[in-house]
C-alpha cells in the first residue's frame, strides 16, 4: 500500500463524519427561512368562562354568521372590573378579544369617538367559529366580561331575515314539526329599537329586511344614526320588503326611514282595492275581502304586480325601487292586518314578489359537478387562488442531491492530486477538507436567504361599485399576505392618490380591515375552535370620527413561510360632475354618448345593457367621450364569461374547473356576474357569503353598467414590519397576483317616440 492509499484510508472515518455534517448543514440551508428571534411567551391558561350577563347584548337575538361583522351592544352600568367597581365610560375606549379563523387571538380595540359629539354603545367584531370566546376589556386592560358566542351559527346556505314588526309567517316557511324540519329562513324579530346597530357594518350579515305596519310605533323611535345605518346598508346592496297599505299616511309622517326607502313625493293616499288580481296571482281558492291600498309611486320603479281599484282603474300593488345598489320592494297593503292576517296565501304573495327571499332549488339534472376541490362555495375558490404563492424554498431538493453527488466526486481527486501529489503533505487534508465543507455550506445558506426583503408579497382582488345616479359607492378588497420569515406586521388601507378625486373624503366610511374569517370546509379551510398558543395576539384598531368608522391591523403575527388573509370593505359618496348622454330608443337599443366619469383610465371596458355588452376601446381614458355608443360592437356577456364559441353547427363553452387556482381574474369576473354566467349549474359551486358582489339583477331599462379594470388599484395597502427594537420598517409586498375591477351604474334616458 503506497503512502497516498494509507493517507486516504486513515482519513476515511473522518471524511464520513465531515460528509454527514455537510449534509446536515445543506438540509438546513434548503429548508424554509429561519423564524425571527422574537421571544414569544406561552399564553397563560384562561380562567373559566363566566355566563353572559346583560352587559353585552348580541345584535338580532344572538344570531350571527361566521366571518361577517356582528354588533355587540355595551349596556352601561352593568360591567364590573376586577376591583368590583363600576366600569369606566362604556362609550370610551373598549376592547373585545376573540380568535380569528386561524385560532389566533385578535383584539378589536375601539378607541371611542375622536371627533364630534356622538357616542355609540355599539362595538363590532368578526366571529370566527361557534362558541368562540369573547372577552370585554377596558382601556386599562381589565377584564369586564367573559362570555362566548352562541353555540350555533347560521348555516352558510341559509338566508337571514330581520323583521321589524310582524313576521307574517316568514319565520314558519319550510317548518314541519312532524318531519322534524326547521324553518328555511333564519328569522330575527326586533321589537326594541335599541337592539338595532348604528352602523351599516352591523347589517352586513342580513340578507333581507322586512318592515310591516305593526312596526310603525317603533320606527318613530329610531335614532338618526340607526336610520342612516339601514339606508347605508341598502345603498350598498341590501334588500328590503315594506308592506304599507292603509297605514301608509301615518308611517310616512312618523318615520323618516319610510320616506327615504320609498320615493313618495308627498303624503300618500289610500284607495279601496279589489282582491281579484291578487287571488289570480297566488292561485288562491279562498276569496279576500276588499281592502285599502296605498298609491305607490309608479314612474320611478319597476312594477311587479298590478291590481285594480273598486272603480276598475289599474294601480300598482307591488313595486321595486332601486336605492343605491340595493332594492326596496313595496307592497301596497298591510299584510299583517285584516283581511290578509288570516289569509292562507299570504306567504305565496310575499314569495311571488320577493323572488330572492328564498334561493331557488337547483335543477337535479344540472346538479353540482364533481371535482377535486375541498370547498363547495366560490368563496373557497377565491381563497385558494389568493393563497397561491410560489414555494419559499430557495434550493430545490434536486439541487441538494446533485450537490452531494458532486461533492463526493470532488473530494477524492482534490485530496489525492492537491494534497498528496502536488503539496506532498497528507496532514494538510485535516485543513482543506473542513474548509471545503464549510465554504459549500456557507454558499448554500447565502443562496437560500438572499434578498429575503423582496420575498414578502401579497395577492389581492378588489371590486369597486359606484352608483353614478345616487352618487354613492362601495368597495370590497381581499388581500393574502405571505412572509418567508416569521414576523409581526401592521397594515392600513387607504384610498389611492389617483382615485381620491372621485371620493368625498368627509363622507368616507372605512375602509374596515379585518381578518378574512371565512373558515371551514365550505371554503377549503379547517374550522378552528381552539386558541393557537404559539402565536401572540394582534389588534384590529377601530377609529371613530362621529358616525364614521374605519379600522387597521396592528402586529399581526405570521409564522415562517406562512400566509394570512385580510378583507376590507368601505362606503363612500361619489364625486363626479360628468353628465351622461346615454339613451334607449324605442327598439330597446342603447344610443347616445358615453363619458368616463372616473379620474382614472378604464382598461378592457364594456357597457352592459341587460345581457348584452358593448365593447369599448382597450383603454378608455379618464374624462374621454365616446360620441356614438350605437356604433360599438355588441356581444353577449354570458358568452364572454363562459368562453362560449361556435364550432360548426353547435356552440361549446369553456369548462369551469372549481379546483383551478391559477386564474384570479376569471374567478373575479364570474364572482361579479355569477347569475349571468349560469351560477351553480355552470361553476358547480354555490355563492353565499359573497353573493352581494353579484350585480346580475341590477339593470333596468333606465340604467346601464360600465365595467372595466383599473391599471392601479383604487386603494393602497401600507404594510410595515415590527422590528425587535419596537420600530416599524415599511415592507414592499408587490409582485403578487392583483385584480382591480370597477363597475359604474349610469343613467339611461328612455326616449319614447310615436309611430
Amino acid at each position: 500500500m503506497n503512502s497516498a492509499s494509507r493517507s486516504l484510508s486513515s482519513f476515511a472515518p473522518l471524511h464520513a463524519i465531515f460528509i454527514l455534517v455537510w449534509c446536515g448543514l445543506s438540509s438546513v440551508a434548503a429548508a424554509a427561512p429561519q423564524a425571527s428571534a422574537e421571544p414569544q411567551t406561552p399564553a397563560a391558561p384562561q380562567a373559566p368562562v363566566e355566563p353572559a350577563s346583560d352587559s353585552l347584548q348580541w345584535a338580532f337575538d344572538g344570531q350571527f354568521r361566521v366571518g361577517q361583522w356582528t354588533g355587540v351592544r355595551i349596556v352601561p352600568g352593568q360591567q364590573e372590573g376586577a376591583a368590583g367597581k363600576d366600569a369606566t365610560d362604556p362609550w370610551g375606549e373598549l376592547e373585545l378579544e376573540t380568535i380569528d379563523g386561524d385560532g389566533v387571538r385578535v383584539r378589536y380595540r375601539d378607541q371611542g369617538p375622536q371627533a364630534g359629539s356622538y357616542k355609540s354603545p355599539w362595538r363590532y367584531v368578526v366571529p370566527s367559529a361557534t362558541s368562540a370566546p369573547l372577552l370585554l376589556r377596558d382601556a386599562a386592560g381589565n377584564v369586564l366580561q367573559r362570555t362566548r358566542f352562541p353555540d350555533q351559527a347560521i348555516a352558510v346556505e341559509q338566508r337571514r331575515v330581520l323583521v321589524l314588526g310582524d313576521p307574517m309567517g316568514i319565520d314558519q316557511i319550510g317548518r314541519n314539526e312532524m318531519l322534524g324540519r326547521d324553518a328555511t329562513l333564519a328569522t330575527a324579530v326586533i321589537r326594541d329599537p335599541q337592539r338595532l346597530p348604528d352602523h351599516w357594518i352591523g347589517y352586513e350579515s342580513i340578507d333581507t329586511l322586512v318592515i310591516t305596519a305593526t312596526a310603525s310605533p317603533m320606527l318613530a323611535e329610531l335614532s338618526e344614526p340607526v336610520i342612516d345605518a339601514i339606508v347605508g346598508w341598502v345603498q350598498r346592496g341590501g334588500s328590503v320588503l315594506v308592506t304599507i297599505g292603509d297605514s301608509g299616511a301615518e308611517a310616512y309622517q312618523r318615520s323618516s326611514l319610510i320616506r327615504r326607502l320609498v320615493p313618495f313625493e308627498s303624503e300618500p293616499l289610500s284607495l279601496p282595492m279589489e282582491p281579484a288580481p291578487i287571488e289570480a296571482f297566488t292561485s288562491a281558492q279562498q276569496r279576500l275581502e276588499d281592502f285599502n291600498a296605498v298609491v305607490l309611486p309608479f314612474h320611478v320603479g319597476q312594477p311587479l304586480l298590478v291590481g285594480r281599484t273598486v272603480e276598475r282603474r289599474p294601480m300598482a300593488m307591488a313595486m321595486q325601487y332601486r336605492v343605491g345598489l340595493g332594492q326596496v320592494v313595496a307592497i301596497a297593503a298591510d299584510l299583517d292586518q285584516a283581511p290578509f292576517a288570516d289569509w292562507p296565501r299570504r306567504t305565496d304573495l310575499i314569495l311571488g314578489v320577493m323572488s330572492g327571499l328564498i334561493p331557488e332549488d337547483q335543477d337535479p339534472s344540472s346538479g353540482r359537478a364533481t371535482h377535486d376541490a375541498n370547498y363547495t362555495d366560490i368563496a373557497g375558490q377565491l381563497r385558494a387562488t389568493l393563497d397561491r404563492f410560489p414555494s419559499d424554498a430557495r434550493i430545490p431538493f434536486s439541487v441538494v442531491a446533485f450537490s452531494l453527488v458532486g461533492l463526493f466526486f470532488f473530494i477524492g481527486p482534490l485530496d489525492y492530486l492537491l494534497v498528496n501529489r502536488w503539496l506532498k503533505r497528507p496532514l494538510v487534508g485535516w485543513l482543506t477538507f473542513p474548509l471545503l465543507i464549510l465554504a459549500s455550506s456557507v454558499f448554500l445558506v447565502y443562496w437560500s436567504t438572499r434578498d429575503d426583503g423582496q420575498q414578502t408579497r401579497t395577492n389581492h382582488i378588489e371590486i369597486v361599485d359606484i352608483n353614478a345616479i345616487t352618487k354613492t359607492g362601495r368597495g370590497f378588497r381581499t388581500d393574502y399576505l405571505f412572509s418567508p420569515q416569521a414576523g409581526r406586521f401592521d397594515m392600513q388601507l387607504d384610498i389611492a392618490e389617483g382615485f381620491q378625486p372621485a371620493v368625498d373624503s368627509e363622507r368616507l366610511s372605512g375602509p374596515l380591515l379585518s381578518p378574512f374569517g371565512y373558515s371551514g370546509s365550505t371554503y377549503g379551510g379547517i374550522q378552528v375552535n381552539v386558541e393557537d398558543q404559539r402565536l401572540p395576539a394582534y389588534q384590529i384598531v377601530l377609529d371613530r370620527s362621529d358616525r364614521l368608522l374605519g379600522s387597521r391591523v396592528e402586529q399581526a403575527p405570521l409564522a415562517s413561510g406562512s400566509s394570512k388573509g385580510f378583507t376590507a370593505t368601505w362606503s363612500f359618496d361619489f364625486r363626479s360632475p360628468v353628465e351622461q348622454g346615454l339613451q334607449r330608443l324605442r327598439r330597446r337599443e342603447l344610443a347616445g354618448s358615453l363619458v368616463n366619469p372616473l379620474p382614472v383610465d378604464v382598461l378592457d371596458g364594456m357597457i352592459l345593457d341587460r345581457d348584452k355588452v358593448y365593447m369599448l376601446p382597450s383603454r378608455f381614458r379618464a374624462g374621454a367621450t365616446i360620441s356614438r355608443v350605437e356604433d360599438l360592437r355588441p356581444r353577449v356577456l354570458r358568452w364572454l364569461l363562459t368562453g362560449r364559441k361556435k364550432t360548426d353547427d353547435s356552440t361549446v363553452s369553456k369548462r369551469w374547473e372549481p379546483a383551478d387556482d391559477s386564474d384570479i381574474e376569471r374567478v373575479g369576473e364570474v364572482l361579479a356576474f355569477y347569475n349571468i354566467a349560469g351560477g351553480e349549474s355552470y361553476t358547480g359551486l354555490s355563492n353565499e357569503p359573497l353573493r352581494r358582489l353579484d350585480l346580475s339583477e341590477i339593470l333596468t331599462d333606465d340604467r346601464a353598467l360600465l365595467i372595466g379594470k383599473l391599471e392601479q388599484p383604487s386603494t393602497s395597502l401600507a404594510i410595515s414590519q415590527q422590528q425587535a427594537d419596537g420600530t416599524a420598517v415599511a415592507v414592499d409586498a408587490t409582485g403578487g397576483q392583483t385584480v382591480s375591477m370597477v363597475r359604474v351604474l349610469l343613467p339611461v334616458e328612455v326616449v319614447r317616440t310615436g309611430k
